[in-house]
């Protein structure tokens, strides 16, 4: 074999050079996808891999092909230095103006336009480069020094294998290539890739046991990197237990707590990060791709039918029976506006009550951990890597004992978690916000809630709820129980027809409409912890459910004045309500980070009446401002919400710069991070930033206009920008846009 495929380069050097070429390339981006990235056969990504064939097939090998033979043309001086000016040459001229060319096609292979492809190569091109000179200066050194020019395309395709494996494992273990390198770390890393690459060029068994081990003995990231990536075997054994927990694999076990504790503090601190870590990579491995949610909504009728049976099921195979639910003494919200923020207050004012309180929310911005708060706290690192693991071993023996029973998605096992997690707690109360719609949301679960609540509605989730307020409005109402309250906030009359009908089909004790925030009796001003005028629709109905709530539980309602009351009447707010309400914080929704000389004004609005609220709260908020600021919109929206249904509520906003990008922090697959989103078609991510801009572009000629591939470009030149100007930049239209830009400007203000 080796002899043929010797005897076709000789022969037809070209075509060998482009389909060894394609298939290396090709499987590289397999490996990198199945063993760095760990993707699931379900996750993987075949058009990527296709795009890399095509690729390196047929245009990089084919340049490369003809670049290495005007190279051959340099052989003056000395001929031990003539491979080091052809290395020379090629990084300083050639090698910057070829990435560059790459990125572009890449994004055009994505089906994106040329002119949009070169801007987005422009955000890319530097940190790509940049880093690559830490590597391909020694690969191309080696090349012209030891390689035949026919095999010189060959070797430099093995070496962009390794290096892409390599970068794809440092991202993995949370290092950012972006990031300055402390000077001797970068000098023993280069040395290292030196030794190593010079060696294996040689191709000589004496050479590479004594120049290949010395260098990973000297650089302990690159021989970490070898381990993991090129070694079928571990060649360093992991120095702390802790390192095994990067496997998704569902045989292995979690750290006790115990074990855990007998390390030292700064042992202690990463251990629990890699625990952290591992429980996140598991959590991610139970995402379903954006094909199969197409499919999904396909065949929705059957897929929401079996949703919450299914749920029942699994929850009592791992010992969660109805009766310990109905013990935690639910309030159940559902809508499609305020859902998060409704259930904050009544989380705030429930806690400053001396209620232990347990609270579920959806989407995180940041962390994961955040979707489930004991007393207004995201629960611990270690304490949901710990249930995490506990509950995923009990699912998954009882998926493999059912002939029927598939392993749950990542929301419904989340949802799972949860109550797991309240009843372990014996919280007195938890506070449940619906994920979409409501009658057929895992979370309707509850049988007998204390309360249920519907916020305001809007469109929303169309291609699972329906297209019209009706129906949007039959899902939500499908929390109601029998035998419980219900009140709902700022509806329609349209809507509240629909609620009534369910409500008598139902049996609910009561179906009651929140009255407006200034009925209530109120000592002195009301200043809601969450800003915004549409916030007192939030507290009202949040007033309202807290009442009910402490009525249906026999608790404390003496700290009312009145002596008589109903569900829909207004009251006299006690001042430890009061507080609570003011002392309120809900992350991503109207809220401000100031970073440098920037304000970031940051609302997860994503309907198009929150849209309009966003940009009222907005208007009014910078208006106060004693100097006129540059205004930076940095917009997406998701799923099937239409830019064109959202942006013109912004358009009178005057803003200098608009830019659009997909809501991945990062172009760089991280399993290991409480961010990643398989949901996302990156390619139709990227084109909806592009139709954004476009429509952005017809209501509002005179903004200068960007579109960038991911969250982390966009920062970057809003901090370029930054340097010039002051800066006020509203971050809105989806949560998870919202919650990619903190993670980078402010991770802990969530939790």
């Amino acid at each position: 074999m080796y002899q043929r495929y010797m005897a076709l380069m000789s022969r037809r050097p070209l075509l060998t050079q482009m389909a060894t070429s394609a298939v290396i390339a090709g499987g590289g981006d397999l490996i990198c996808q199945k063993f760095i990235e760990r993707r699931s056969w379900q996750q993987y990504d075949a058009i990527r891999t296709g795009r890399f064939f095509v690729l390196a097939g047929f245009f990089i090998a084919p340049i490369l092909n003809r670049w290495f033979r005007v190279l051959e043309l340099v052989k003056r001086g000395n001929p031990k230095l003539v491979p080091l000016k052809r290395m020379l040459i090629d990084q300083s001229t050639f090698s910057p103006i070829f990435n560059f060319i790459i990125l572009v096609n890449l994004r055009i292979l994505e089906g994106i336009s040329p002119k949009e492809s070169f801007e987005m190569a422009k955000s890319d091109w530097w940190p790509v480069w940049s880093t690559s000179l830490l590597f391909w200066p020694p690969v191309q050194l080696a090349n012209f020094y030891f390689v035949p020019l026919n095999h010189r395309v060959v070797v430099t395709q093995i070496g962009g294998l390794v290096w892409n494996s390599y970068l794809s494992y440092r991202t993995q273990k949370k290092l950012d290539i972006d990031e300055p390198v402390k000077p001797e770390i970068l000098l023993r890393n280069a040395i290292s890739l030196w030794m190593l690459i010079i060696g294996t060029c040689r191709g000589v068994s004496k050479c590479c046991c004594s120049l290949i081990w010395p260098s990973l003995l000297v650089s302990p990231l690159l021989r970490s990197s070898f381990a993991h990536v090129i070694s079928t075997k571990h060649l360093v054994k992991p120095i702390r237990a802790s390192l095994r927990l990067s496997s998704t694999s569902s045989s292995h076990r979690p750290i006790t707590r115990h074990n855990m504790q007998t390390t030292g503090s700064g042992d202690y601190h990463e251990a629990s990060k890699e625990y952290y870590q591992a429980a996140i990579a598991r959590l991610n491995s139970l995402q379903t791709n954006a094909q199969t949610i197409e499919k999904m909504r396909e065949k929705r009728d059957l897929f929401q039918a079996n949703n919450v049976p299914e749920m029942v099921e699994i929850m009592r195979d791992c010992g969660i029976q109805p009766e310990d639910i109905n013990r935690l003494n639910v309030i159940h919200v559902s809508g499609t506006k305020g859902k998060g923020s409704t259930c904050a207050f009544i989380e705030s004012m429930l806690r400053a009550l001396g209620y232990k309180t347990g609270f579920y929310s959806s989407p995180h911005l940041v962390h994961a951990r955040e979707r489930i708060r004991i007393n207004g706290t995201p629960i611990s690192q270690e304490s949901f890597a710990e249930n995490l693991f506990a509950l995923h071993d009990k699912v998954t023996k009882a998926v493999q004992e059912s002939d029927h029973l598939s392993m749950p998605a990542y929301f419904k096992f989340l949802t799972i978690l949860a109550f797991d997690v309240f009843v372990k707690e014996k919280v007195d109360v938890a506070v449940v916000e619906v994920g979409i719609g409501g009658q057929y949301d895992c979370t309707n679960v509850v049988q007998k809630p204390k309360v249920c609540a519907v916020t305001t509605l809007d469109y929303d989730h169309t291609s699972l709820l329906g297209t019209t307020i009706k129906e949007i409005a039959w899902h939500k109402a499908g929390i109601f129980k029998s035998g419980s309250p219900a009140i709902v906030s700022d509806v329609s009359p349209i809507s509240l027809e629909v609620m009534q009908t369910r409500a008598e089909e139902r049996k609910v004790s009561i179906l009651a409409e929140s009255p407006p925030l200034n009925e209530y009796q109120i000592d002195g001003e009301l200043h809601p912890g969450i800003s915004g005028d549409h916030q007192k629709h939030n507290v009202s109905l949040a007033l309202q459910v807290v009442r009910t709530w402490l009525r249906n539980t026999s608790h404390k309602e003496d700290i009312f004045t009145e002596r008589s009351w109903s569900p829909g009447e207004p009251f006299h707010v006690p001042p430890i309500l009061h507080q609570a309400i003011e002392s309120c914080h809900w992350a991503g929704r109207s809220q401000i980070i100031e970073k440098g000389s920037s304000c970031f004004y940051l609302d997860g609005a994503h309907t198009p009446k929150s849209i309009e609220m966003c940009a009222r709260w907005f208007s009014t908020t910078v208006s106060k401002e004693s100097q006129r600021k540059k205004r930076i919109l940095l917009f997406h929206c998701t799923a099937d919400r239409k830019p064109e249904t959202l942006l013109p509520y912004l358009k009178d906003l005057d803003f200098d710069f608009a830019l659009f990008c997909p809501t991945v922090v990062s172009t760089v697959l991280d399993t290991k991070s409480d961010q990643m989103n398989f949901n996302q078609d990156v390619k139709n991510a990227c084109m909806r930033s592009i139709e954004s801009s476009n429509v952005w572009k017809e209501i509002s000629s005179k903004t200068e206009c960007h579109t960038f591939p991911c969250i982390q470009s966009s920062i970057s030149a809003i901090e370029k920008m930054s340097r010039e100007f002051p800066l006020d930049v509203l971050v809105t239209g989806s949560l998870h846009l919202v919650g990619g830009v903190i993670s980078l400007i402010d991770p802990q203000s969530t939790i």
